[in-house]
C-alpha cells in the first residue's frame, strides 16, 4: 500500500454518548464520500483527496469490538439488534 495514499486524519467524536442503550449508526461510503450517522441525528461526512484514493485499497466490512488495552480488568460487549449490510 501506497502510504501517499492517505492523511492523517484528527478523527472525530460524536457530542453525546451511547452508554449501553441500544443506538443505531449508519455508514454510508460512496464515490469519495462517506458520512456516518449516529441515531438517525447526528451526523459526520468525510470528503476530499484521500476519500477519492479509496479504489486503491481493499474495502471490506467488518463489525465487532477491538478492545486495544493491556489493563487486566478491561472488557468490552457488543450486542448486534439488527446488522444490515447492502453493496
Amino acid at each position: 500500500m501506497h502510504t501517499d495514499a492517505w492523511g492523517d486524519d484528527t478523527g472525530y467524536t460524536f457530542p453525546v454518548e451511547v452508554g449501553y442503550e441500544p443506538f443505531t449508526l449508519e455508514i454510508t461510503a460512496k464515490e469519495s464520500y462517506m458520512e456516518v450517522v449516529l441515531n438517525e441525528t447526528h451526523k459526520y461526512s468525510y470528503a476530499g483527496v484521500d476519500m477519492k484514493k479509496w479504489g486503491i485499497f481493499e474495502n471490506y466490512f467488518k463489525a465487532g469490538n477491538y478492545l486495544a488495552t493491556t489493563d487486566k480488568n478491561a472488557f468490552a460487549r457488543v450486542k448486534y439488534f439488527n446488522l444490515e449490510v447492502l453493496h
